[in-house]
Order: C-alpha cells, then structure tokens, then sequence
C-alpha cells in the first residue's frame, strides 16, 4: 500500500532535480554576475533530491520483508526493478542520438557503465552498488549502524574533497565519475535503514522546529562553502556531495520525518502522482529538457535573464514529461509489468 505522504516527498525530489539540471546554463555567465550567482546561491537550497531518494530508499528496505529472502534473491530482484527500465530508456535515448547521428557505437558499453547513456544515469549505477552490499548492511543492529554513519561520513568526505582539491586532473574528479562510487552516497543509505528500524516513535522525537532550524543553518554554512570554494571550482560549490551540501541534505530528510505526523494522513495530489513515477521522471526529463533548453536559448532576452529562464524550463519540461506519463498511464493501464519496466510504477 502506498503512503501519499512519501510520494509527496519523492515529487518534490523530482521537481529539485529538473531544476538542478535546468540551472546548468547559469554557468556559461562571466563570474560575479546575477545569472552566475543565482545559479550557486539555488543549488544550495534544491541539492537534497539524490540524497534524499536514497535515504528513503534505506528507509523502505529496512521496513521491507527483504531480511526473509536469500541474498542472492534479494539482490536480483533490487537490480532487476533499477536496472531494466534503465536499460529500456539508454536505448531510447540511443535511438535519439542516433536518428541526430550522434552515437558512436563503440561507446555504448561505457555509457551504460557510467550512467550516461540516460545522461544523468549515475544515480541508478550508484543504486546497483548499493544493493548489493544492502543486505548484509539491513542485518546490522541499530547501535552497529550508529557507529558507521560518521565513519562512512569521514569517507565520504575524504573522498569528495581528494578528488576535487588534490587529484583534479583524474578522470574520477569529473562528472559523472566523481559521483559514481556508491561509498561516497553511503551515509544516506545508512541513516536511512537507522531511521526504518528505529521506527515512528523516534522520528516523532524530533522536533519541526528543531529540524527546520538545523535546515536554515545548513543551508547558510552550504552558502559560505560555496562563495569560499568558488574562486577555485565552481563544479565543488554547487555540488550534492561537498560537507555543508551533505549535512545539509540529512536535515532535509531528519525534517521530513519529523513531520510525518502533520502529513501522513492527507490526501494524494499532483506532488504524490508525480513522486510516484518518480523513476519514470528521472529518466526521462532530460530528453525534454534538451530539447527545451535548445528552442528557448533562441531568445535572447529570455536567456539573459535567467531567474525566469530556468523557471520556464523547469516548468515546460515537467509539464510535456506529464503528458508523457498519462498517454503510457492510459495505453499500458492494463499492463503494469510494463509500466514497472517504464518506471512508471
């Protein structure tokens, strides 16, 4: 039985990530101006969504039957669900590079090892990792996991700020490779399984208030970070995973199940029906936005301007990937082993 209220949650995910990758053209500004700076100051605020599917993802699995199942079973069928809609929109992205004569066959196996044969395909490369150490994580006790979160934060951390001060002239300082090792997202996974096995009780001992105010912050520490750094590397400002960006992503998830209470029992709207294909949208948004983006740079005035440009954006490319989903809704209404495989369910 599905929950609205998480749902809820993933479609505001989804939304942050369209306008993730509809702020990317604020970066072709000059330094220092209201376009460049907009686009460091909203990341700052919308880098939660790939943290936060994560976590919630933990937190679904700690409350899942999945302990009962064999390893290998559990495994395979974690893949199976991320990794057969995701091969089914690579090659409907293929087909479209290719009707543009735009794919070199040769670079097919690497993209659907990186994730970018769907262009922003780590996440589901990341997931795969993590599912297959999943298991044994879920058979940890509370207090075991309590211990490794700030161990795997220290990782992390390490990890991110190697890659983006020391070693910035390897292939793993760039995206997408700079995200793809699945310990560099592993304090989401695991605070996730603490928060489903420590169950509602814990999170009602959290106070709104008390997380909203470590939200606020967060963001202003995130903020500081990304002016300090970004003389030196605008892609380490604005990204998910440096320190503040991070901190700031757990307080975003500590927040929303604080809030359980306020939300559990409403009602579904557009947010829960979009969270609830939110796979769906993932992987298809970027076909649109593409497009998109490339009919709007044409106006001059519009692109200059880019508070309302990436709004627009945002906005036209989640409305057609909508329609897209309730014409497969209707013509596959019968059929939901193919709208699971559309990752529309």
């Amino acid at each position: 039985m599905r929950i609205s209220f998480w749902d809820k949650w993933k479609g505001v995910a989804i939304i942050a990530v369209v306008l993730i990758h509809a702020s990317g053209s604020t970066a072709n500004f000059p330094v220092g101006t209201l376009n460049n700076n907009f686009g460091i100051i909203l990341r700052q605020f919308i880098n939660f969504p790939v943290g936060l599917f994560i976590f919630l993802a933990a937190f679904f699995v700690a409350n899942s039957k999945s302990l009962s199942e064999s390893y290998w079973n559990s495994v395979k069928t974690r893949v199976w669900r991320l990794g057969l809609p995701f091969l089914i929109w690579s090659f409907i992205y293929f087909g479209m590079r290719m009707a543009r004569s735009n794919l070199i066959f040769a670079d097919i196996p690497l993209m659907l090892l990186n994730g970018t044969s769907v262009s922003v395909g780590y996440f589901v490369i990341v997931m795969i990792q993590i599912s297959i150490i999943s298991p044994f994580l879920e058979r940890l006790n509370v207090a075991t996991l309590t211990k490794l979160l700030p161990l795997s934060l220290l990782v992390s951390i390490c990890a991110t700020y190697t890659l983006n001060v020391i070693l910035t002239e390897s292939i793993w300082s760039e995206f997408p490779y700079s995200a793809l090792p699945f310990f560099i997202w592993l304090p989401f996974y695991i605070g996730g399984i603490i928060f489903g096995k420590k169950g509602e009780d814990f999170w009602l001992s959290i106070k709104v208030w008390q997380a909203f105010a470590a939200y606020l912050v967060f963001v202003c520490l995130s903020l500081a970070e990304a002016m300090l750094v970004f003389e030196d590397t605008r892609s380490l400002a604005t990204s998910q995973l440096k320190v503040t960006s991070m901190l700031t992503t757990g307080t975003v998830c500590i927040l929303i199940f604080s809030s359980w209470v306020y939300g559990k029992d409403k009602e579904g709207n557009l947010l829960s029906w979009i969270g609830q294909r939110s796979f769906y949208f993932y992987l298809s948004h970027m076909l649109i936005l593409w497009k998109v983006k490339y009919f709007l740079d044409k106006f001059t005035v519009l692109y200059d301007n880019q508070v309302i440009f990436v709004l627009i954006v945002t906005f036209i490319t989640l409305g057609i990937t909508s329609i897209g989903a309730l014409v497969l809704d209707i013509l596959f209404s019968r059929y939901n082993y193919i709208r699971r495989a559309l990752g529309l369910s």
